[in-house]
């Protein structure tokens, strides 16, 4: 028979083994959007993280939008079409290793809290 004090340990090791760890860092690349897709790209890599939906209230995320909005549309129902792209540079939270966005398919997760957008500028040498 489970007794309180050791159902309560059970809860708290499914708890924090559910825990995404993350870490804050400064980083630099570009944003994608597309359909069934919002990714980032950091700077001479081509693994694509999921772009997590707290960026959305970063401080700079408006001009970076602005540039987003300002090329065409790329949707479910205007394929084939080239997702939209900004360069970005800012401060942001990366997960460790695991299945993050649509289907899962994105090894990691970031979001900025501070972000600055680069028009016509490539940071990435």
């Amino acid at each position: 028979m489970i007794n309180l004090q050791n159902l309560l340990a059970i809860v708290l090791l499914v708890i924090l083994s559910n825990t995404v760890h993350a870490s804050k860092v400064y980083i630099e690349g570009k944003i994608f959007f597309g359909p069934e897709a919002m990714y980032f790209i950091e700077c001479n890599s081509e693994e694509r993280w999921w772009l997590s939906s707290p960026t959305f209230n970063a401080q700079g995320w408006k001009n970076a939008k602005k540039l987003l909005d300002a090329q065409p549309r790329c949707d479910l129902d205007a394929m084939p079409c080239k997702h939209q792209e900004v360069v970005v540079s800012g401060a942001a939270v990366i997960t460790d290793e695991g299945s993050f966005g649509h289907l899962g398919k994105y090894p990691r997760q970031i979001y900025f809290t501070s972000i600055q957008a680069k028009e016509n500028e490539s940071i990435c040498k």
